[in-house]
């Protein structure tokens, strides 16, 4: 952390060569050369000093000028339709011009030089604020009311030492590795919260921890937690699938292991599933994880990289980005590592569309409510749903018999023998008697 701060201090004394992106300059980078029709910008390592006034570029939706040099961000003032702004590896040391950006929904300001949160006031639709390798050392400047839509704060790699965390009811992530915390942040009233992680601190306690519902994601690795007791508030999450404790001498006590098969959804123990309790739940395997920023979990949708196989609830095969067995007739495809709903459905969750390659002839489908069929049957793709015929209003049932008499009635009967009819039948019965 020392050093880190050091080779910071270091480069706020390198003055680098003034170079300006002007409005002709983004006309060679979008098509046809018009700016007022671009949605997205990315410009990367260019090394840009300074940009002129984006205000033309009246599309603009995404901009992206990661590893530059620029100091300031008065040129996208006007973008008011703004949605990303990524500005990480540049050398900006206030947050300052965005208070016209209600629609900016993510903002990357990482490995910069700030010193403190400020100029968020008008993000009213700010959902991932990313400020991580800054000098941040306080929380002031985020605020409850005026960024009510946070879903993500990612602030490692700064200088915090204490924070309270309260009333953001749409927080899903918080991530504050690599600080210089000595106690567990004050975290309250964040019903919605999935993922903490505190790991490279100097923890030495968990406090109780029931007032964070959903929380199913703790990483804690490398602090300074000994005791056993220190970590038994775990017991009050009840979803709690992944803890990282790796680089603490807890796990060296003898009642750890215990500790761990008390827990009754943990799967990921310090990056690595639990051989021990492989789970049955909808046949999901997760496999090796490494790395803590390679697990997904909480709204996304656990392991978008991990293949695995297992059982559902009945018969039928599953197929996707992982294979196994579906929990109703016919299969499941999709995201969900194999997981089918109901006849022949998805696993996808609700409101995602994504695009499956199959083995049969139907190679691509965009998921819905509606039921996507395969010709590939048991070969593992989606078996093709039965259509019953349409049954015979009942009310309509006795003018059908009439019309069946009818029908007979007005068939001619050929009596001849050569016609072969019914009376000429009878009649050769009885010569032959």
């Amino acid at each position: 952390m020392q050093s880190d701060a050091s080779d910071a201090e270091s480069n706020d004394a390198i003055e680098y060569p003034k170079k300006r992106l002007k409005l002709v300059d983004i006309s060679l980078e979008v098509s046809d050369g018009d700016v007022t029709m671009a949605t997205q910008l990315v410009l990367t390592g260019r090394g840009y000093t300074e940009i002129d006034t984006l205000e033309s570029c009246k599309s603009l939706k995404k901009l992206v000028l990661l590893d530059n040099k620029l100091t300031k961000l008065a040129f996208v003032e006007m973008n008011h339709g703004l949605c990303w702004l990524g500005l990480a590896k540049n050398q900006v040391r206030r947050i300052s011009c965005l208070d016209n950006l209600s629609s900016l929904a993510v903002l990357d300001l990482s490995d910069n030089r700030l010193t403190k949160i400020e100029g968020l006031s008008g993000l009213t639709g700010l959902k991932a604020l990313i400020l991580a390798r800054n000098r941040i050392s306080s929380l002031e400047g985020i605020s409850q009311k005026k960024n009510a839509a946070l879903e993500t704060i990612v602030l490692s790699h700064n200088r915090l030492a204490e924070c309270r965390v309260s009333n953001f009811p749409n927080l899903k992530k918080l991530s504050m590795g690599n600080n210089l915390f000595h106690a567990f942040p004050v975290l309250n009233k964040l019903p919605a919260l999935t993922e903490l992680r505190l790991n490279g601190n100097k923890i030495g306690a968990i406090p109780s921890v029931k007032f964070l519902p959903k929380l199913s994601i703790v990483d804690l690795g490398n602090n300074l937690i000994t005791l056993l007791q220190n970590v038994e508030p775990l017991n009050e999450l009840f979803w709690l699938k992944s803890l990282n404790l790796m680089g603490n001498t807890v796990e060296d006590d003898q009642e750890f292991n215990a500790f761990v098969q008390a827990l009754p959804k943990l799967e990921i123990l310090d990056n690595q599933r639990l051989d021990g309790k492989r789970k049955k739940r909808q046949g999901i395997d997760f496999g090796n994880v490494e790395g803590s920023d390679n697990v997904s979990d909480g709204a996304s949708g656990w392991g978008s990289e991990v293949r695995g196989e297992g059982r559902g609830k009945a018969s039928g095969r599953g197929s996707g980005w992982s294979e196994g067995k579906g929990s109703g007739r016919g299969g499941g495809a999709g995201h969900e590592a194999g997981r089918g709903r109901g006849r022949g459905g998805s696993s996808i969750a609700a409101g995602v569309e994504v695009a499956v390659a199959f083995q049969g002839k139907r190679a691509v489908f965009e998921d819905s409510d509606q039921e996507v069929v395969s010709k590939t049957g048991d070969s593992g793709g989606i078996e093709r749903k039965k259509r019953k015929a349409p049954l015979e209003d009942a009310s309509n049932a006795p003018h059908t018999a009439e019309k069946k008499k009818k029908n007979e009635k007005a068939q001619p009967v050929d009596s001849s023998p050569a016609g072969g009819g019914v009376l000429a039948k009878k009649k050769k019965k009885k010569k032959i008697a």
